[in-house]
């Protein structure tokens, strides 16, 4: 891999997150004041957290099957060489962070001051199943289920392998039908249809396909294909507003702008880097903080989110749009921090955390 394709791998996955991060900052649910017009606000948050961002994680899943299969060999060393890494990179961050959240919640809940901002039921009033299954399966960190999905898709990823390398991309195709007729929403062995979808994809480009990740876009004409993008999302977002329902189109523009934006967003570091590598080291830096920022950035995005709507009197569309976009900013800048912090006075802590990322 030359240090072209390791840098974009790293800044793609750097805006993929930042991507998640802007995707759950939506906060229109907070608002109280129903007398009160939002439909710029709405529209606002339409477009980035229900069109811009919907590309992220599909993203991950994609460059993880690539990964992962790209120098692959169906024999029991590679196989469980593979999963021990993964156990190492995967499950334990997985869950150290799922046990912080549950404490975290569990602390607050427990404070007078902040028990008032929790609506559903008390962790405290869990059974030991209830404790074992948030831990391990839902956990109070929703963002992890990405690996979750994924620590699934590692451990049948000898089945995927062969069912890869017999069907080609007639498996993408199957799997992309599960996903265009809305099973989307169901778990398949804990996976999700799109999970498979895209980490079936990225295993076939890395079976098959593999000086895929090397190929350069820089070329102007593919700047069609992002122009393309935002204009499917624009619609869509405009006919989400429109008096008149077209359910079924804005369905359709809204799976084709997730598989447009896959490609857009990877092509896009192409068109804007030009084949040179990165210069500036505060970029690659920050890039370094990816996974902690994934990792760390819920409950803190909720309690911000919280916090602005509690201690200012957001009566203003004007205000339920700057918090949209500032409660994201300040967590990240607050999951940069501990991060440094962290890894400057707990480098292991932080590299098991992480998953020596």
């Amino acid at each position: 891999m030359t240090q072209y394709v390791s840098e974009k791998l790293k800044i793609v996955s750097f805006i993929s997150i930042l991507m998640v991060v802007l995707l759950h900052a939506k906060n229109l649910d907070l608002q109280s004041n129903s007398s009160i017009s939002y439909d710029i606000a709405e529209f606002i948050q339409d477009f980035f957290t229900g069109g811009i961002t919907k590309c992220a994680v599909p993203i991950f899943f994609c460059i993880s099957g690539f990964l992962f299969f790209m120098n692959f060999n169906f024999d029991l060393k590679t196989i469980l060489g593979k999963w021990k890494k993964r156990f190492m990179t995967l499950f334990i961050p997985y869950f150290l962070w799922s046990l912080w959240g549950f404490f975290i919640y569990f602390l607050l809940q427990s404070l007078p001051f902040s028990r008032k901002f929790f609506t559903n039921e008390l962790l405290s009033s869990y059974s030991i199943v209830e404790v074992v299954d948030t831990l391990l399966l839902h956990p109070i960190p929703y963002q992890l289920w990405f690996i979750r999905d994924l620590m699934m898709l590692v451990l049948f990823s000898p089945l995927i392998y062969l069912l890869v390398k017999r069907l080609k991309f007639i498996l993408v195709i199957i799997v992309f039908i599960l996903w265009i007729v809305k099973f989307d929403n169901i778990n398949l062995f804990f996976f999700r249809p799109e999970s498979l979808l895209f980490f079936t994809l990225g295993s076939y480009l890395g079976i098959f396909k593999r000086n895929w990740l090397g190929k350069h876009w820089e070329n102007s004409k593919y700047l069609f294909f992002p122009i393309f993008w935002l204009v499917v999302i624009l619609l869509k977002t405009i006919l989400m507003q429109w008096p008149i329902k077209f359910d079924l189109f804005i369905y359709i523009l809204h799976k084709l702008s997730i598989i447009l934006g896959l490609f857009s967003v990877w092509i896009s570091y192409d068109l804007i880097a030009k084949g040179k590598e990165i210069k500036s080291k505060s970029l690659l830096s920050l890039a370094s903080f990816s996974f902690f920022i994934y990792a760390a950035h819920e409950p803190i995005l909720t309690m911000i989110k919280k916090s602005l709507f509690f201690l200012f009197n957001a009566d203003h569309q004007v205000y339920i749009v700057m918090f949209y976009f500032l409660a994201p900013i300040l967590t990240i800048c607050i999951c940069v921090l501990i991060a440094k912090v962290l890894k400057q006075i707990f480098p292991k802590v932080y590299s098991v955390m992480t998953g020596s990322r």
